[in-house]
């Protein structure tokens, strides 16, 4: 699954440090930036004024942060097209985020007529610098085949390094192809680990893909309930036609009775409260759970 949005203005800070200095010593550093565009989001003319004369001078902090003002429309009018002038300029000064940012745009068409190749190639810049969404998004295309010629050794090579810094749609990503044999050798094991990795960051799909698992017993224990409960989790986060869970779900309520059933939603509270793999590993009674099982 792609990584389509941008961070915040408010939550970018983990990532900002991917960004590189400008070669202007004049131009303000990152944070000085950040707190800049922050102000501006939040309706300071003055901190936009300072903001966009560094950005103008060449500043590639500055750029890119001017340039995310204009995706979400604060302190400036919500302009694609001139999101996309500001995102180049830092891009080709080297800035991880803002190549990310570029590649995205010509991925989702916006500013920029959609064109998978330059997505693609925007992508691979930011993703050479290590920046998970970016790797993430390139081995989405060779997922796929958008852009560049599909190549699912390709995919796995760049959702494993995204998913090795925590990445959950790449952690799910290669999971499946784990799961499938695509890329890689099929691994049941393995897609059990990463698909577990993404369900503990609450991404649906994956557990989803878990409770298959766990429903059929493949590399664990089979185990309806915590296949239900799993199923129940990932129906309460994503009620889109996209996920099968509430099906699954349903197709498992009828070979359960009430009290496994009433086990099941118990152990959903619990996955809520504690994480998929703690409440699993306490409903088995296992303390240390070899998470390559």
């Amino acid at each position: 699954m792609k990584c389509n949005k941008l961070l915040s203005i408010t939550s970018i800070a983990l990532s900002s440090t991917l960004i590189l200095a400008s070669g202007d010593a004049a131009a303000m550093d990152d944070a000085q930036a950040k707190q800049l565009a922050t102000q501006a989001y939040q309706g300071n003319a003055t901190a936009l004024q300072q903001l966009q004369q560094d950005a103008i001078k060449g500043g590639v902090n500055a750029e890119f942060w001017y340039g995310l003002l204009y995706v979400y429309g604060q302190g400036v009018p919500q302009d694609f097209t001139q999101a996309v002038t500001w995102f180049r300029k830092a891009a080709e000064q080297g800035n991880a985020i803002a190549q990310y940012s570029l590649g995205l745009r010509y991925d989702d068409g916006q500013g920029v007529p959609q064109n998978y190749a330059q997505a693609a190639a925007w992508y691979r810049k930011a993703a050479d610098q290590g920046f998970a969404n970016a790797q993430n998004n390139l081995g989405l295309l060779y997922n796929n085949g958008q852009g560049v010629a599909q190549d699912y050794a390709q995919a796995a090579f760049w959702y494993r390094k995204a998913a090795d810094q925590g990445n959950a749609a790449s952690q799910y990503g290669l999971g499946l192809l784990c799961y499938n044999g695509q890329g890689v050798p099929q691994d049941f094991s393995q897609a059990v680990t990463w698909f577990r990795k993404a369900a503990d960051q609450d991404y649906a799909i994956a557990q989803n893909n878990l409770g298959v698992m766990y429903g059929k017993g493949q590399s664990v224990i089979q185990n309806n309930i915590i296949a239900y409960a799993l199923y129940n989790l990932s129906a309460s986060q994503d009620h889109s036609q996209n996920n099968p869970s509430l099906s699954n779900r349903d197709y498992f309520v009828s070979k359960m009775t009430e009290a496994e059933i009433e086990s099941g939603q118990a152990l959903t509270r619990k996955m809520i409260a504690n994480g998929v793999t703690k409440a699993i590993n306490e409903y088995l009674g296992i303390k240390n759970l070899n998470t390559s099982r």
